[in-house]
């Protein structure tokens, strides 16, 4: 087991409750159907530096409140997808229950965008994998991956396929590091020229490989989730869903599994990989590779915190690290 080098609970600085524009505070009471009694100091985890929080309303129940402004459009227009993908989830045991959702205009600022959510008590897992953890996220990944087909194109059409698996950039970060015009990543193992050659040759499957009609969320993360005092594995933050293989959700957390020590061998036995050929989910590792690798040097996008590029620095060495270890560099 080694320590992620980075800290998923502690990666943004949000603003408190109170420094939110008084029509926005006035829509959240609206939905809540009471007035907030108090706010708890806002969550420090993800990558935005929008307000995300605890409420506790009058006669004593907590609420879990996202808000966007037209600071950080980005987040305004994640939070209207999230809005819309979470009512379509009601079979899921896994996801969140969105209690209400508003845009809201205030005077001179713009637009705003405001969801409240049932409150989740639960504690992230990851750092390090808890006796249970792993199996009951794998279980919350299998629960997503039930939804599939006419069902699932229902939610999204966006293809992890095409949107991933095609990556430009993903793939022309690849080449250049299998042709030399650039340098390996700072901070990151190199690997060799063999390596790297195989490296590409598995991106350029990546597209084939990442075709499907399940339900992706595509973006798991310890961060987007969260494990309930019984046990259950719930994931928050549904804004990024995605046609794909019903294995991806679940094979995305292996190099966090990996790196954390946890035997990833008895999940990817698991019937979501059954008859998947290894080199399709090594495809997916490697394609990650190049869209981590993209910018991990340049500036956050605007109203990105510095931690993203730390988020990427690292799950690349894991990726890397995983493929190692299944290709035998």
């Amino acid at each position: 087991m080694r320590p992620v080098p980075l800290d998923y609970s502690a990666t943004s600085e949000r603003p408190a409750w109170a420094s939110l524009p008084t029509e926005v505070r006035q829509g959240v009471a609206a939905i809540c159907g009471s007035s907030i009694a108090s706010a708890a100091p806002p969550v420090r985890s993800g990558f935005t530096g929008s307000y995300a929080g605890v409420l506790t309303l009058d006669g004593g129940r907590r609420v879990f409140v996202k808000v966007g402004g037209p600071a950080l459009p980005h987040v305004v227009t994640a939070l209207a997808r999230e809005a819309d993908v979470l009512p379509q989830l009601g079979e899921l045991d896994c996801a969140p229950r969105l209690l209400g959702s508003s845009a809201i205009q205030t005077r001179g600022e713009g637009d705003w965008r405001v969801l409240v959510l049932d409150l989740i008590d639960g504690v992230q897992p990851g750092d390090p994998w808890c006796p249970g953890h792993p199996d009951a996220v794998a279980a919350a990944c299998v629960d997503v991956a039930r939804i599939r087909g006419s069902r699932a194109c229902a939610i999204t059409t966006a293809s992890l396929g095409e949107e991933i698996g095609e990556d430009e950039h993903a793939l022309t970060a690849i080449d250049e590091l299998v042709a030399g015009r650039v340098g390996w990543p700072d901070g990151i193992p190199a690997i060799g020229a063999d390596a790297r050659r195989d490296l590409a040759r598995l991106a350029a499957k990546a597209s084939a490989a990442l075709h499907g009609d399940a339900l992706v969320h595509s973006d798991l993360r310890p961060d987007n989730l969260l494990i309930e005092r019984g046990g259950q594995a719930r994931i928050v933050d549904w804004n990024w869903v995605m046609l794909g293989p019903p294995w991806v959700d679940l094979a995305g957390l292996f190099p966090f599994f990996s790196w954390g020590g946890v035997d990833i061998r008895p999940y990817a036995a698991l019937p979501l990989f059954d008859g998947v050929p290894a080199d399709d989910v090594d495809a997916f590792f490697a394609i990650l590779v190049g869209y981590l690798i993209h910018g991990q040097d340049e500036q956050p996008p605007p109203g990105c915190t510095p931690a993203l590029r730390a988020h990427q620095r690292f799950l690349t060495a894991a990726c890397l690290d995983l493929l190692r270890a299944r290709r035998d560099w």
